[in-house]
C-alpha cells in the first residue's frame, strides 16, 4: 500500500466541512482495529531499517530516512499496551503530518479506507480509551474501530511546551476592563483542552471547555438568554475550536453559530492539528474568522489577542 499525498488525500477533503471523515484503518493486535483520519496521513509503506540511538524514549522504535528528511518512528502498537511490531514481518511505516511536525508509526497490515459521520462517533468510556490514548469510536460492519489520539501518545513522548514566549507579551490582569474576557475552548482531546486552558489562564482570560462540536453547541443555546451585555453572544467573546471532533467537527460548529441570529456575531478560531491550505479554505467558508494549526502558544496568545483587541474595538464601536 503507496501512495503520495496529493492522490491519497485529494478526494478525501470534499469531506471535510461536512461533518464527515474518511479513516484509514489497521490493526496493532488481535481484535480491534485502529484507525486515523486520512488527511493526516502522507504514505504508507513497508518498513525500512530504523536505526536506534541511546536514550531514545522507549516508544521510537528508531528513526529513518524518509524522503531526504530524518523522522522518529513510533511503534503504535507499544503505546497502545500491545507486543511492539518492529521487526514483525506484517510492519508498515505510516508517515504523518501532525501538529506542524512530521513524523512515522509503526503499524500492522492497514487494511481499508472507510467513510463515517460525525454522529457515528462516540467518546470511550474510561475503560475503553487505551489510558487516554483513543478518543473516539465507531462500529464498521460489526467491527469496533478505535480513533487514536496522537496528541496524547505524542505528548507523553515529547511534551509541547504550554508557556507564551517572552516576545509575545501577555495582557495586564483585568486589563483597561474589570471584567475578564471569556472563551469557550471545544476539543475532543484532553491534551489539547490542557495546552489551551494552561495558556489561557497566562493570558488572565476566564473560560467553559466543551469536548464535542455538539456539545458546545448545546451549551450556546443554553446561554443565548442569558443577560451579559459585558461579553459577546452567550457570555463569550471567542470560541476555539478543533474540528476533527465526534457527533460535530469544527466546520460544523462555526456553521451553526453563523446560521443563528443571535450567534453569529461570535468570534471564531478553528485550531486543528490537521494543517494545510484547505483548512483555510474550509474555515473561511464554514464562517471561521480564522484558522490556525496545533500547537505553537505565541502565535496563538497573538491570534487570541488580536481577536478579543478587534472584539472589544466593535463593541465599543457598536456602543458609541
Amino acid at each position: 500500500m503507496r501512495a503520495t499525498t496529493s492522490s491519497r488525500t485529494e478526494p478525501f477533503t470534499q469531506l471535510a466541512g461536512y461533518n464527515r471523515l474518511a479513516l484509514l484503518t489497521f490493526k496493532l493486535g488481535e481484535g480491534v482495529r485502529f484507525g486515523i483520519n486520512i488527511l493526516k496521513t502522507r504514505e504508507v509503506l513497508r518498513l525500512p531499517q530504523l536505526e536506534r540511538m541511546p536514550g531514545m524514549h522507549p516508544l521510537v522504535a528508531g528513526g529513518c530516512d524518509y524522503r531526504g528528511e530524518e523522522i522518529a518512528v513510533i511503534d503504535l502498537a507499544k503505546a497502545m499496551a500491545y507486543p511492539a511490531l518492529a521487526g514483525d514481518p506484517s510492519a508498515h511505516l505510516m508517515v504523518t503530518e501532525f501538529n506542524r511536525g512530521r513524523q512515522g508509526f509503526i503499524i500492522g497490515q492497514p487494511d481499508r479506507i472507510i467513510h463515517c459521520r460525525g454522529t457515528e462517533l462516540t467518546q470511550p468510556s474510561g475503560i475503553l480509551t487505551y489510558n487516554g490514548r483513543v478518543n473516539a469510536l465507531t462500529h464498521v460492519d460489526d467491527h469496533l474501530i478505535a480513533i487514536i489520539d496522537v496528541e496524547q501518545i505524542l505528548a507523553s513522548i515529547e511534551p509541547a511546551t504550554e508557556e507564551i514566549p517572552y516576545s509575545i507579551p501577555a495582557p495586564a490582569p483585568g486589563g483597561a476592563s474589570t471584567v475578564k474576557p471569556c472563551v469557550l475552548v471545544v476539543d475532543d482531546s484532553a491534551v489539547a483542552r490542557r495546552q489551551i486552558t494552561r495558556l489561557l489562564d497566562q493570558l488572565n482570560l476566564d473560560y467553559v471547555t466543551a469536548n464535542d462540536g455538539a456539545l458546545a453547541l448545546s451549551l450556546l443555546q443554553e446561554r443565548v438568554l442569558q443577560s451579559m451585555p459585558e461579553h459577546g453572544p452567550a457570555g463569550f467573546d471567542l470560541v476555539i475550536s478543533d474540528i476533527e471532533m465526534p457527533q460535530m467537527d469544527g466546520y460544523t460548529l462555526s456553521r451553526r453559530i453563523r446560521e443563528s441570529q443571535v450567534l453569529r456575531g461570535l468570534p471564531i478560531l478553528l485550531h486543528s492539528s490537521i494543517s494545510g491550505v484547505f483548512n483555510d479554505q474550509l474555515a473561511a467558508s464554514a464562517g471561521a474568522d480564522r484558522f490556525l494549526a496545533k500547537f505553537a502558544p505565541g502565535e496563538l496568545s497573538q491570534t487570541i489577542q488580536e481577536m478579543l483587541a478587534a472584539r472589544t474595538g466593535s463593541r465599543g464601536m457598536a456602543a458609541a
